[in-house]
């Protein structure tokens, strides 16, 4: 049993991922610090509306500016590091009980009068702040720490916190509002400490004003405290003062007539609140426990694995039972960078396993929030793991995943064991065992609190960045130790990271390894086809359960298809045949004379070219068997069955190309190699049979493309499209000598003041290019409106929109009002263009990826598909402007054959031409395409113009211009 439980390894405490589906995931802010940053820029952004706000309101002006003045203080205070000033826990719930509590009455104050775009801004931003739930928990995680380290509430209220003096204050809002969320909770004895701090730091101010707060609100909460201590004769005291500043308030007089009752029918005596001792867990965190660690020592690990007597870790041991170390520095901080970077996105609240629901399930036992990462997410987590190998000796396959947690204000976790503490036969223990030990790993410092207690051995370990703890859950029955109860303690002062345990290149380099196209073949053929292989090769072994997790993520959306890596080859062919690459080059990566390190082996050129045959690509499929032929080598006994499929498909190739003489000379090598194959027989006997007398023809084929055209005026659109994009189809000089650059100014009399630059590329039809028209800021904010939204791009087709491969990329319409900054784009196209823009239609924004493309077309509309798209009466297109979002390291040119133009992708330009003639006819002459990208991520912005109430910008001719 227990060499089994070593399957089971606990490295980095971890939720079963199988657990982690039933959780429904709770917003939570106080419990990760990482994600409380987020409220310092929410809050920036409110106090920035509240400003402008006050612009409007000149009545209230003096008010309204000096409050967002004291929380701009308050705020910047955080602007040079954001963790370490939410890292004080006054700080992180101050910000919690501004953004829950003053805010609501900043935006009552604010609707009294004008401003109603700033309301609205406001409103708005509020929908992403904190809400009740979240000020409950700050409340609790401020009491949480005062219990627990036996904190004053005057102390903490003055920011003197364990024995440490802070700049930051709780101000008497903050302590009314702590008081009064313990009165709810019927904490009497505590509230009341809060709520007199409170009324004696209490200080009339314009933010206090706006808000409502008084001292009247303090007073009459307190004597509701004192109500609640049977001490009725100090709770009038306190009232008569309220009413000494609110003479008139009936609510307050009928509380004292109510008083004087109690008091001549009650006498019974005031409550006696006892002092709880401390828990041994209190105590822990307290730093109260015997030291017993001078009976222990330190080494040097060097044997659990071979490569520890190169590189020993440095170890301490600190108990011998539960068995238990300290490794030193085994962690880097370049490491530790990584994964919070990892973390921070995806960081969620913290659960805790439930037998009686059989899932993980929130808890106020612990408040800190995580995130999880398989074993090989990167080479971090693969290195880690190899490291936790070293550390332990122990097999982390089977272990649970890596877990990266960061506690935020007052975050804890309450004592514990790591072991299932459930019955034998329970689901978890039959999936995956028990937890056999833990590994913890501290990634921060902490500057007070944060330890990790063990009460039942009275041992404690503070965090200490690059550290981590080691410990046996189960002892050596394999049953769960009872001495191994832990806890984290609350943090004081700062951000805890602990990680309890926890290939690839293309995670190490990010987006930029996809931008390769031999690299976004190899990974779709490797999920589709090595993955088939993988499954086949265990079909013939046992091993049922990892067969059918592997059936099991074969099925998810995330994997690809037998399409989508036909797709990826065509896109990958398509790249070759419009630029006229090199086999040899692409195959050894090279693509345009730029090398890059990913080279293709034997069997990825066979796939390569049985995908040109399938294509009809016949020249193109030769030369990829003639080079899968090459890399496969001399064949033997590994590579014989591939020799055979290579000379087979080679042979079909010539035939196809006519080269009989090379198809009887490949054939001939196939039966020398296969003599006993009666298929190859028959085929070859076949062959003669029906080639015999053409034997003797041989065909050129050094060359897998096509000589250039001698005659570049007799072109078909198709040739004309490819060699447009690869650059062989341009104007010669004398055909650009009329063409000018220079600034335009004509069509706007604001463009007088601000003219804009401007190239001309063809003078009928009309094709310019504008210079820096949109700015860097622009078109990161348009990126950032199309995030998430984009989806496969389609063509107008015989039953409406379709996706086809003529148009690889992906796109999204978005109105102008989606956001102002599109009124200001359609506002600058108007002046660029002279035409109106009421009638235009959408924005469009696109991103090609590797390979992708539009083939040519025309952006106007045939008669025919007028049916078939959105507002007809709005007319054809009259104008395309084309944005240019971004720059393109290789091809993704915009190419239009009957004007031999390339347009290469600049950020920060636009291109603009007519489609139709003057007489409303579409112009054939402006057929074009988006060439595919080489390397590069190519983002465009489309303006598609209508004609519809442009006649005073561009008249109809009275006669036929088309001709």
């Amino acid at each position: 049993m227990y060499s089994q439980q070593l399957k089971y390894v606990l490295v980095l405490l971890l939720i079963n991922a199988a657990l982690c589906q039933n959780i429904k995931e709770e917003k939570s802010f106080t419990t990760a610090i990482a994600n409380m940053e987020r409220l310092l820029r929410t809050e920036i952004q409110l106090i920035a509306e509240l400003e402008n706000f006050a612009n409007e309101l000149q009545t209230k002006l003096s008010i309204i500016r000096s409050g967002a003045a004291m929380m701009r203080r308050e705020n910047l205070k955080s602007k040079s590091d954001p963790e370490k000033y939410l890292s004080n826990p006054l700080n992180a719930f101050s910000l919690m009980r501004r953004m829950q509590a003053d805010w609501i009455s900043w935006e009552l104050f604010m609707s009294k009068s004008v401003g109603e775009a700033n309301i609205k801004a406001v409103q708005q931003l509020r929908e992403n702040v904190p809400d009740a739930k979240d000020l409950s928990e700050a409340i609790s995680a401020i009491y949480r720490l005062q219990r627990t380290y036996d904190l004053k509430a005057s102390e903490m209220a003055a920011g003197y916190l364990h024995g440490n003096q802070y700049e930051a204050k709780l101000s008497s809002l903050d302590c009314y509002t702590i008081g009064v969320g313990l009165f709810d909770r019927e904490m009497y004895y505590d509230a009341g400490f809060w709520l007199y701090i409170a009324l004696e730091s209490y200080d009339q101010n314009d933010l206090f004003t706006a808000i409502e707060f008084n001292k009247v609100k303090i007073l009459e909460m307190y004597a509701e405290t004192m109500l609640k201590h049977n001490r009725p004769e100090d709770a009038l005291l306190v009232l008569d003062k309220a009413i000494d500043l609110s003479p008139r308030s009936a609510t307050l007089l009928s509380k004292k007539i109510d008083i004087k009752a109690k008091i001549r029918v009650d006498k019974s005596p005031p409550k006696v609140y006892s002092i709880k001792e401390p828990s041994d867990y209190e105590r822990g965190c307290r730093g109260e426990y015997d030291d017993k660690m001078p009976q222990m020592y330190c080494t040097f690990n060097t044997t659990t694995t071979p490569f520890l007597r190169i590189a020993p870790l440095k170890m301490e041991i600190v108990q011998l039972d539960p068995y238990m170390v300290i490794y030193h520095d085994v962690i880097s901080d370049k490491e530790i960078a990584i994964l919070k970077h990892m973390a921070i996105p995806q960081l969620k609240r913290a659960t805790v396993y439930s037998e009686n629901s059989s899932k993980s399930v929130v808890v106020d036992r612990r408040t800190s929030q995580f995130a999880w990462f398989y074993d090989k997410t990167n080479d971090v987590t693969i290195r880690l793991n190899e490291r936790i190998t070293d550390m332990t000796g122990f097999n982390l396959v089977g272990s649970e995943m890596l877990q990266v947690m960061n506690y935020g204000l007052g975050g804890h976790y309450d004592t514990h064991y790591d072991f299932f503490n459930v019955s034998a036969d329970t689901e978890i223990i039959r999936t995956t065992g028990n937890r056999i030990a833990t590994v913890l790993f501290y990634l921060s410092d902490v500057e007070q609190g944060g330890a990790t207690v063990f009460p039942n051995i009275e041992t404690s370990v503070l965090p200490r960045k690059g550290m981590a703890v080691m410990w046996y859950n189960l002892n050596n029955r394999g049953d769960g130790n009872w001495l191994t109860l832990h806890a984290a303690c609350p943090v004081i002062v700062g951000s805890k990271w602990e990680m309890e345990t926890e290939h690839d290149e293309a995670l190490s380099i990010g987006l930029e390894y996809f931008e390769n196209p031999v690299n976004k073949y190899l990974l779709t053929k490797r999920l589709l086809v090595d993955w088939e292989r993988v499954q086949n090769l265990i079909e013939h072994k046992s091993g049922k359960k990892h067969l059918d997790k592997i059936k099991k993520s074969m099925q998810k959306e995330m994997f690809p298809d037998e399409s989508e890596l036909r797709g990826a080859i065509e896109g990958f062919l398509r790249l070759q045949d419009i630029y006229r690459l090199k086999t040899n080059d692409m195959a050894s990566g090279v693509l345009q004379g730029r090398v890059y390190p990913t080279y293709l082996d034997a069997s990825l050129c066979f796939d390569i070219g049985q995908q040109a045959s399938n294509i009809n690509k016949p020249k193109l499929a030769h030369s990829w068997f003639l080079k899968a032929l090459d890399k496969n080598g001399d064949p033997n006994k590994t590579n014989l069955t591939l020799q055979i499929k290579i000379l087979d498909s080679l042979a079909q190739s010539k035939i196809v190309l006519r080269d009989f003489r090379g198809a009887n000379q490949i054939y001939m090598k196939l039966l020398l190699l296969t003599p006993d194959n009666k298929a190859f027989v028959k085929k070859y006997a076949s062959f003669l049979e029906k080639y015999r007398k053409q034997i003797i023809l041989e065909v050129d084929l050094m060359d897998e493309h096509e000589p250039l055209p001698v005659n570049m005026y007799n072109l078909s659109e198709d040739d004309a499209y490819k060699l447009t994009c690869s650059g062989y189809l341009k104007r010669s000089a004398s055909e650009e000598r009329y063409l000018r650059c220079g600034y335009l100014t004509e069509t706007h009399p604001f463009l007088n003041l601000a003219p804009i630059k401007v190239e001309e590329l063809n003078h009928d039809p009309l094709l310019v290019l504008y210079y820096d028209i949109i700015s860097d800021n622009e078109i990161a904010v348009m990126k950032e409106l199309v995030h998430n939204r984009i989806q496969r791009a389609t063509i107008i087709g015989h039953n409406g929109s379709v996706i086809s491969p003529v148009r690889t990329s992906q796109f999204v319409f978005l109105p102008k009002s989606q956001h102002r900054l599109l009124e200001t784009i359609d506002r600058r196209v108007e002046d660029m263009t002279n035409l109106n823009m009421l009638y235009s239609e959408d924005h469009q924004f696109a991103n090609y990826g590797v390979g992708g493309h539009y083939a040519q077309h025309y952006d106007w509309f045939y008669n025919a598909d007028k049916s078939l798209i959105a507002s007809p009466e709005m007319g054809n297109r009259i104008g395309t402007v084309l944005f240019y979002l971004s720059d393109v390291e290789q091809g993704g040119g915009t190419a239009f054959p009957h004007l031999k133009t390339l347009l290469m992708p600049k950020k920060g330009t636009a291109a603009f031409w007519y489609n139709l003639h003057a007489s409303g006819d579409g112009d054939m002459r402006t057929l074009h395409g988006a060439c595919p990208i080489i390397v590069g991520s190519k983002w465009v912005q489309n303006r598609w113009i209508r004609e519809f109430y442009q006649d005073e910008r561009r008249p109809c001719l009275m006669y036929n211009d088309k001709t």
